[in-house]
């Protein structure tokens, strides 16, 4: 999730940004994603309850929010589009299902 949203930044310039709970526990840990899961889940205690809602949906899924110049309706289709051809392509654990709304 945290390297997707990075991949996609330096990708696509019209992205100008891009958040998730990956995004937010690495800056909580000095902009390092954490790697174990104790670190992962004393953090997960910090984070408010309305970040933690607007972010995730219990522990099954997350949510990556993307902002993006101010693009027409046809560009904002055409990106979609690419960033569903690279979430099909970039590597991921098997187990998880991915999708791109919007």
């Amino acid at each position: 999730m945290y390297s997707f949203t990075e991949y996609e930044k330096q990708k696509h310039s019209e992205i100008t940004g891009g958040k998730s709970i990956a995004s937010i526990l690495a800056s909580m840990n000095g902009g390092v994603l954490p790697q174990d899961r104790g670190q992962i889940a004393a953090l997960l205690k910090l984070v408010p309850e309305g970040t933690l809602s607007r972010y995730t949906a219990g522990q099954m899924e997350a949510v990556i929010e993307f902002s993006t110049e101010d693009l027409d309706l046809n560009s904002m289709k055409a990106l979609l589009d690419e960033m569903r051809e690279d979430l099909a392509w970039y590597e991921s654990d098997p187990r998880y299902d991915r999708r791109v709304y919007g």
